[in-house]
Order: structure tokens, then C-alpha cells, then sequence
């Protein structure tokens, strides 16, 4: 058995927003994963999911990120939209994603009437290729936070195994509201 650790408060902080994980086994169910963000992250179903995909090339037209942006925000709040990315900070599509929700959160905050929804941006990436992630587990030991542990199944009864060098993992980009990390 494995032991599946969520963290539902204060569990990743970047800035004055909190991100929610889950840390899971890559051989946990999708019915488990999707139980758990319904349940446990209190998300509604969506009605569209949409995946954003980017390159490492950081040099966009401003025009162009503006649009994008906008064009996503309006998407997203018109139809129940989750947005999945692969979490990296230093992608254009995760980082595009990222200032959506960013933006987003600053309005609701400055009309707190209004009848805007939240954008839900999702994070999917392999434990062991995030940058600084000690400083997660750390977090995880000095924090008090809420817990809830579940019991899934693993396949493999392995030590985990370092395969990244530090140069290649990915930093989180900071304004994601959830992120699902893979244990392999």
C-alpha cells in the first residue's frame, strides 16, 4: 500500500495565493484522482476541459499574450472550464494560464459582488522532475495544516530513485490552483 498525502490548506505558498496538491502514485486510478478533487477540493464538474500546451520560447507578442488571456478568461468563465497544463513556470501556455488565474483572482478580489467564478488551472507533473521540492517536504513537516491520507494501491514497492539533474526540473508556476504530482 501507499499512503497518499493531500494537503487542502497553506500547502504550497507563492505570494499571497494557495495552491492545493495532491501527491499520488502514477498508477492511481483517474476515478480516485477525479473522487478527490470533487470531494476533497469541493470543484465542480466541468463542462469543458481544456489543455495548454507551450514551449520554452518566452519571447510572445504582447498583443498576442493579451488576447490569449482574454480570450481564455472568457472561455473559461462561459463555459465551466478546467484548464490543464504541465504546471512548468517557464513554459509560455503554464505561464499564460498562470496570469489568467492571477488576473482573475485580482478582479474577484476588487469586485467581491460580482458573479464571476474562479479559474481553475491544474498542474500535472512528475514528482521528481520540481525544482526545489525539499522545500515542499519541508513545508510539509513545519506547516499545520489540514490532512486527509488515503490508501492506494501501488504496483511497485521501490525506493524512489533521483533521475533528473537539478538544471532540468521545472520550477511551479506560482499562480496554478491546484497541482496533481506523479510519483513514478
Amino acid at each position: 500500500m501507499h499512503r497518499m498525502g493531500m494537503r487542502t490548506r497553506q500547502s504550497l505558498l507563492f505570494g499571497q495565493f494557495n495552491s492545493k496538491y495532491i501527491r499520488c502514485d502514477i498508477a492511481t486510478s483517474f476515478d480516485t484522482l477525479t473522487l478527490l478533487m470533487f470531494n476533497l477540493w469541493n470543484m465542480k464538474r466541468p463542462n469543458l476541459i481544456l489543455s495548454v500546451t507551450g514551449g520554452f520560447d518566452s519571447a510572445l507578442n504582447i498583443q498576442f499574450e493579451k488576447e490569449f488571456i482574454e480570450s481564455v478568461t472568457h472561455v473559461v468563465l462561459g463555459s465551466d472550464a478546467w484548464i490543464f497544463t504541465n504546471g512548468n513556470k517557464n513554459e509560455i501556455g503554464p505561464r499564460l494560464v498562470g496570469e489568467t488565474v492571477y488576473k482573475n483572482r485580482l478582479n474577484l478580489l476588487r469586485n467581491q459582488n460580482s458573479d464571476e467564478k474562479n479559474i481553475y488551472a491544474i498542474g500535472v507533473l512528475n514528482w521528481a522532475n520540481i525544482k526545489n521540492r525539499h522545500e515542499l517536504i519541508q513545508r510539509e513537516k513545519t506547516q499545520i495544516t489540514e490532512r486527509v491520507l488515503y490508501r492506494v494501491s501501488l504496483h511497485e514497492q521501490g525506493k524512489f530513485v533521483e533521475r533528473k539533474s537539478l538544471n532540468s526540473r521545472q520550477e511551479l508556476e506560482p499562480n496554478h490552483t491546484q497541482f496533481i504530482l506523479f510519483d513514478d
